[in-house]
Protein backbone atom coordinates (compact mmCIF):
# COMPACT_ATOMS: atom_id res chain seq x y z
CA UNK A 1 0.00 0.00 0.00
CA UNK A 2 3.24 2.26 0.47
CA UNK A 3 4.54 1.98 -3.20
CA UNK A 4 0.76 1.87 -5.37
CA UNK A 5 0.72 5.27 -5.93
CA UNK A 6 4.53 5.44 -7.00
CA UNK A 7 4.34 6.52 -10.44
CA UNK A 8 7.49 4.40 -10.77
CA UNK A 9 5.48 1.17 -10.04
CA UNK A 10 5.30 -1.35 -12.55
CA UNK A 11 2.16 -2.65 -12.39
CA UNK A 12 1.92 -6.52 -13.15
CA UNK A 13 0.10 -7.94 -16.21
CA UNK A 14 -2.87 -10.43 -15.55
CA UNK A 15 -2.50 -13.87 -13.73
CA UNK A 16 -2.30 -16.67 -16.07
CA UNK A 17 -3.40 -19.62 -14.15
CA UNK A 18 -7.23 -20.32 -14.89
CA UNK A 19 -9.40 -18.53 -12.09
CA UNK A 20 -11.23 -21.73 -11.25
CA UNK A 21 -8.15 -23.54 -10.05
CA UNK A 22 -7.59 -20.42 -7.89
CA UNK A 23 -8.08 -20.00 -3.70
CA UNK A 24 -10.70 -17.53 -3.55
CA UNK A 25 -9.68 -16.85 -0.11
CA UNK A 26 -6.42 -14.91 -0.76
CA UNK A 27 -6.31 -11.66 -2.56
CA UNK A 28 -3.67 -9.83 -3.72
CA UNK A 29 -3.88 -5.81 -3.83
CA UNK A 30 -0.88 -5.92 -6.39
CA UNK A 31 -2.62 -8.56 -9.30
CA UNK A 32 -5.83 -7.39 -7.88
CA UNK A 33 -7.42 -10.86 -8.27
CA UNK A 34 -7.26 -13.81 -6.41
CA UNK A 35 -5.25 -16.83 -5.88
CA UNK A 36 -2.70 -15.41 -3.30
CA UNK A 37 -2.26 -12.83 -0.90
CA UNK A 38 -0.04 -9.42 -1.42
CA UNK A 39 2.33 -10.69 0.95
CA UNK A 40 3.31 -14.31 -0.90
CA UNK A 41 3.30 -12.38 -3.99
CA UNK A 42 6.42 -12.97 -5.85
CA UNK A 43 5.91 -10.03 -8.60
CA UNK A 44 5.48 -7.42 -5.83
CA UNK A 45 8.32 -8.38 -4.12
CA UNK A 46 10.50 -8.53 -7.38
CA UNK A 47 9.39 -4.61 -8.38
CA UNK A 48 9.94 -3.26 -4.62
CA UNK A 49 13.39 -4.94 -5.06
CA UNK A 50 13.59 -3.22 -8.68
CA UNK A 51 12.33 -0.17 -6.85
CA UNK A 52 15.17 -0.09 -3.90
CA UNK A 53 17.74 -0.67 -6.78
CA UNK A 54 16.89 2.27 -8.25
CA UNK A 55 16.78 4.22 -5.15
CA UNK A 56 13.58 4.61 -4.06
CA UNK A 57 11.73 3.60 -0.49
CA UNK A 58 15.35 4.37 1.52
CA UNK A 59 13.10 5.43 4.14
CA UNK A 60 11.70 1.70 4.49
CA UNK A 61 14.91 0.06 4.63
CA UNK A 62 16.19 -0.40 7.99
CA UNK A 63 18.64 -3.73 7.52
CA UNK A 64 20.16 -5.98 4.77
CA UNK A 65 17.00 -8.03 4.45
CA UNK A 66 14.49 -10.10 5.79
CA UNK A 67 14.63 -13.40 3.53
CA UNK A 68 17.56 -16.06 3.38
CA UNK A 69 18.06 -14.66 -0.60
CA UNK A 70 18.38 -10.63 0.60
CA UNK A 71 20.53 -12.02 3.19
CA UNK A 72 23.07 -13.59 0.58
CA UNK A 73 22.80 -10.87 -1.26
CA UNK A 74 23.37 -8.51 1.18
CA UNK A 75 26.50 -10.69 2.02
CA UNK A 76 27.97 -11.05 -1.58
CA UNK A 77 27.50 -6.98 -1.97
CA UNK A 78 29.42 -6.12 1.27
CA UNK A 79 32.18 -8.77 1.14
CA UNK A 80 34.78 -6.36 -0.32
CA UNK A 81 35.05 -3.50 1.52
CA UNK A 82 36.80 -0.97 -1.41
CA UNK A 83 40.19 0.76 -0.60
CA UNK A 84 39.54 4.17 -1.29
CA UNK A 85 36.28 3.85 1.33
CA UNK A 86 39.16 2.00 3.86
CA UNK A 87 41.81 5.38 3.25
CA UNK A 88 38.51 7.19 4.60
CA UNK A 89 37.88 5.71 8.03
CA UNK A 90 39.54 7.59 10.73
CA UNK A 91 41.13 5.72 13.14
CA UNK A 92 39.42 5.69 16.94
CA UNK A 93 40.88 4.69 19.97
CA UNK A 94 39.64 4.48 23.80
CA UNK A 95 42.21 4.91 26.75
CA UNK A 96 42.36 5.49 30.31
CA UNK A 97 40.65 8.99 30.27
CA UNK A 98 37.66 7.78 29.40
CA UNK A 99 36.98 5.57 32.25
CA UNK A 100 37.16 8.86 34.57
CA UNK A 101 33.87 9.47 36.19
CA UNK A 102 32.70 5.53 35.35
CA UNK A 103 32.11 3.26 38.70
CA UNK A 104 33.43 0.04 38.04
CA UNK A 105 33.37 -3.11 37.94
CA UNK A 106 30.20 -2.73 35.69
CA UNK A 107 27.59 -4.50 33.40
CA UNK A 108 25.75 -0.86 32.34
CA UNK A 109 24.13 -0.28 29.41
CA UNK A 110 25.08 2.79 26.83
CA UNK A 111 22.25 4.98 27.52
CA UNK A 112 22.93 8.69 25.92
CA UNK A 113 21.14 12.42 25.44
CA UNK A 114 20.66 13.40 22.42
CA UNK A 115 18.96 16.45 20.51
CA UNK A 116 15.94 15.04 18.11
CA UNK A 117 13.91 17.57 16.05
CA UNK A 118 15.00 20.47 18.56
CA UNK A 119 14.33 18.64 21.83
CA UNK A 120 16.74 17.32 24.16
CA UNK A 121 15.70 13.69 24.83
CA UNK A 122 17.65 11.71 27.42
CA UNK A 123 17.20 7.85 28.02
CA UNK A 124 18.78 7.00 24.94
CA UNK A 125 19.77 3.48 24.59
CA UNK A 126 22.41 2.63 22.03
CA UNK A 127 21.47 -0.73 21.09
CA UNK A 128 24.04 -2.57 17.87
CA UNK A 129 21.10 -5.71 18.50
CA UNK A 130 18.40 -3.41 16.86
CA UNK A 131 18.28 -3.13 12.93
CA UNK A 132 15.77 0.11 13.71
CA UNK A 133 15.90 3.18 15.56
CA UNK A 134 12.66 2.57 17.96
CA UNK A 135 10.71 5.72 19.24
CA UNK A 136 8.31 6.13 22.06
CA UNK A 137 4.98 6.65 21.71
CA UNK A 138 5.42 9.20 24.66
CA UNK A 139 8.25 10.81 23.55
CA UNK A 140 6.62 11.46 20.26
CA UNK A 141 3.65 12.90 21.86
CA UNK A 142 5.86 15.49 24.18
CA UNK A 143 7.85 16.64 20.50
CA UNK A 144 4.78 18.27 19.54
CA UNK A 145 4.72 16.59 16.21
CA UNK A 146 1.84 15.90 14.43
CA UNK A 147 0.49 12.59 14.12
CA UNK A 148 -0.17 13.29 10.38
CA UNK A 149 3.76 13.22 9.74
CA UNK A 150 4.07 9.29 11.21
CA UNK A 151 4.10 7.18 7.62
CA UNK A 152 2.45 3.94 7.70
CA UNK A 153 4.63 0.83 8.15
CA UNK A 154 3.12 -2.56 8.45
CA UNK A 155 6.36 -4.64 8.98
CA UNK A 156 6.31 -5.91 12.53
CA UNK A 157 9.07 -5.46 15.06
CA UNK A 158 9.96 -8.38 17.67
CA UNK A 159 10.88 -7.60 21.22
CA UNK A 160 12.90 -8.80 23.70
CA UNK A 161 10.39 -11.22 24.60
CA UNK A 162 9.43 -12.58 21.52
CA UNK A 163 6.62 -11.18 20.57
CA UNK A 164 5.57 -9.48 17.73
CA UNK A 165 4.05 -5.74 16.99
CA UNK A 166 3.29 -3.42 14.23
CA UNK A 167 4.93 0.50 14.53
CA UNK A 168 2.58 3.13 14.73
CA UNK A 169 4.47 4.48 12.11
CA UNK A 170 7.85 5.93 10.76
CA UNK A 171 8.80 9.35 10.69
CA UNK A 172 12.44 11.32 9.54
CA UNK A 173 13.62 13.46 12.20
CA UNK A 174 17.03 15.38 12.81
CA UNK A 175 19.18 13.85 15.45
CA UNK A 176 22.53 15.81 16.74
CA UNK A 177 25.23 13.83 18.78
CA UNK A 178 28.10 15.40 20.50
CA UNK A 179 28.40 18.94 21.69
CA UNK A 180 30.23 22.60 20.47
CA UNK A 181 32.23 21.99 17.84
CA UNK A 182 32.03 18.12 17.76
CA UNK A 183 28.94 17.56 16.63
CA UNK A 184 27.06 15.59 13.90
CA UNK A 185 23.36 15.53 12.82
CA UNK A 186 21.87 13.09 10.51
CA UNK A 187 18.09 12.92 9.54
CA UNK A 188 17.56 9.53 11.43
CA UNK A 189 14.42 7.49 10.91
CA UNK A 190 12.40 6.23 13.91
CA UNK A 191 9.41 3.56 14.04
CA UNK A 192 7.04 5.09 16.59
CA UNK A 193 5.93 2.38 18.99
CA UNK A 194 2.72 2.46 21.24
CA UNK A 195 4.35 0.07 24.42
CA UNK A 196 5.99 0.31 27.85
CA UNK A 197 9.37 1.12 27.39
CA UNK A 198 12.19 2.21 29.86
CA UNK A 199 14.10 4.08 26.90
CA UNK A 200 12.63 7.13 25.09
CA UNK A 201 14.52 6.12 22.19
CA UNK A 202 16.21 2.42 21.37
CA UNK A 203 19.07 4.14 18.61
CA UNK A 204 19.73 0.92 16.42
CA UNK A 205 23.09 0.03 14.40
CA UNK A 206 21.83 1.66 10.99
CA UNK A 207 22.89 5.36 12.44
CA UNK A 208 26.47 4.62 13.90
CA UNK A 209 27.49 2.59 10.97
CA UNK A 210 26.45 5.33 8.67
CA UNK A 211 28.44 7.93 10.81
CA UNK A 212 31.13 5.35 11.52
CA UNK A 213 31.00 5.73 15.17
CA UNK A 214 32.84 3.17 17.58
CA UNK A 215 30.58 1.72 20.19
CA UNK A 216 32.56 0.97 23.68
CA UNK A 217 30.22 -0.27 26.42
CA UNK A 218 32.87 -0.56 29.10
CA UNK A 219 33.99 3.05 28.35
CA UNK A 220 30.51 3.76 28.41
CA UNK A 221 31.03 6.01 24.95
CA UNK A 222 30.26 6.15 21.53
CA UNK A 223 33.34 8.66 19.54
CA UNK A 224 32.80 9.33 15.56
CA UNK A 225 35.00 11.00 13.09
CA UNK A 226 34.31 15.04 11.87
CA UNK A 227 36.04 17.26 9.67
CA UNK A 228 38.61 18.22 11.50
CA UNK A 229 38.93 15.55 14.96
CA UNK A 230 36.29 12.65 16.65
CA UNK A 231 33.71 13.49 18.10
CA UNK A 232 32.48 11.85 21.32
CA UNK A 233 29.11 11.58 23.35
CA UNK A 234 29.40 9.72 27.02
CA UNK A 235 26.90 7.61 28.76
CA UNK A 236 24.76 8.25 31.71
CA UNK A 237 25.71 5.79 34.11
CA UNK A 238 22.89 6.95 36.50
CA UNK A 239 20.14 7.23 34.01
CA UNK A 240 21.22 3.76 32.40
CA UNK A 241 20.76 2.44 36.41
CA UNK A 242 17.22 4.17 36.80
CA UNK A 243 16.12 2.68 33.59
CA UNK A 244 16.75 -1.20 34.93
Amino acid sequence: MEVKDMKELKWPSRMKSPPDTRDKSEYCEFHRDHGHTTEDCHALQREIKTLIKRGFLKNYIASCGNTSSERKQYTRQHAHTPREFRDEVKDITFGARDLEGISYPHDDALVISAVVANFEVKRILVDNGSAANILSQEAFAKMGISPKQLKAVKTPLQGFGGGVFIPEGIVELPLTLGTGSTQVMEITPFQAVNTLMAYNIILGRPLPNKIQAIVSTFHLAMKFPIGHGIGVVRGDQIAARQCY
